[in-house]
């Protein structure tokens, strides 16, 4: 049997998945739902920023949204009657091609209109921070009624727990030491 030194060493346990929070939008922090080193489940709604700002903007792009939309269907509509009439002979080419090229710009902007309102319901979905998993909490640096945003690093962090990994560093001579224990031990056996 194999007989090795014991090597005490400092080591550190670490969670084995950490995740830092940090915003995505600017705004007062205006609910903290959890306790420094409070055990969470996955979908907890942990951090709130204000809201309003973001939801201003969404109105905002869906109203015009909806202006886009209504111009787009007009413009179709004009298209549709040229396009008649050009067959009949009772418009020009050149009315029909502006027509053609108002309904292609409408297209246009009602495709921004529509990237506009996607990106308002991204920045207003970003005021809840939700824990990505079960796990424990960490410190939070800010209060309710400090004003965060994507400049203010790490809110909180989320840990699992559940799985954890020991790092420690083996120093050279101890390593060295060991494989030559290790290469004895083997020797003698081999002798056996």
């Amino acid at each position: 049997s194999r007989v090795f030194q014991a090597v005490t060493m400092i080591a550190q346990v670490k969670a084995d998945d950490t995740v830092d929070l940090v915003a995505r939008v600017k705004g007062e922090l205006r609910k903290r739902n959890f306790s420094d080193g409070q055990r969470v489940k996955k979908g907890d709604l942990l951090l709130e920023i204000e809201p309003e700002l973001y939801l201003a903007e969404l109105k905002q792009a869906e109203g015009v949204y909806n202006q886009q939309l209504a111009a787009l269907k007009n413009a179709s509509q004009e298209f549709e009657r040229q396009e008649k009439l050009l067959n009949k002979d009772a418009t020009s080419e050149r009315n029909f091609e502006m027509v053609a090229n108002r309904k292609l710009e409408a297209e246009a902007a009602l495709q921004q209109a529509q990237a506009a309102v996607d990106k308002a319901k991204l920045n207003l979905s970003y005021t809840k921070i939700f824990s990505p998993f079960d796990g424990q909490t960490g410190f939070c640096r800010f209060s309710v009624g400090n004003v965060v945003g994507p400049d203010s690093g790490t809110l909180l962090n989320v840990s699992k727990n559940d799985l954890v990994r020991v790092e420690f560093v083996v120093p050279e001579r101890i390593y060295a030491d060991l494989l030559t224990q290790r290469r004895q031990s083997n020797k003698a056996e081999d002798e056996f």
